[in-house]
Parts: structure tokens; sequence; C-alpha cells
């Protein structure tokens, strides 16, 4: 089963949040605000909608 899992899934958890928190905006002209990264990033799965509630630097 653990054979299965999608790469993304085996990565550790603070590797993902670190990923996530890269992604943010850095300038205020962005497509995407920091504030709405929880939002766009919580819908893609349940794993990816409990890392994004559960990373403070994303909020």
């Amino acid at each position: 089963v653990e054979a299965h899992k999608a790469p993304t899934r085996r990565l550790p958890l603070d590797f993902i949040q670190e990923i996530f928190v890269a992604c943010l905006p850095t300038h205020w002209n962005c497509a995407m605000s920091a504030s709405e990264a929880p939002v766009i990033l919580g819908p893609v799965c349940s794993s990816w909608r409990s890392i994004s509630l559960s990373t403070p630097r994303l909020w």
C-alpha cells in the first residue's frame, strides 16, 4: 500500500509546509495575496487543507 502513495504524500510535513510558505507572494501586485494561500491550497485535498490550516506562517 505504501508504494502506491503519491510522491508528495511521502514528504515530511515540515517539507510541505516550507514549500507552501516559499510559494507565498513577496510583493503586493501578485495574482494571489498571502492571506489567500490557505483558501487556495486547502481545497486541493484533505491533507493539504490540514497542512494549510495548521501552518501559522500561511496566515
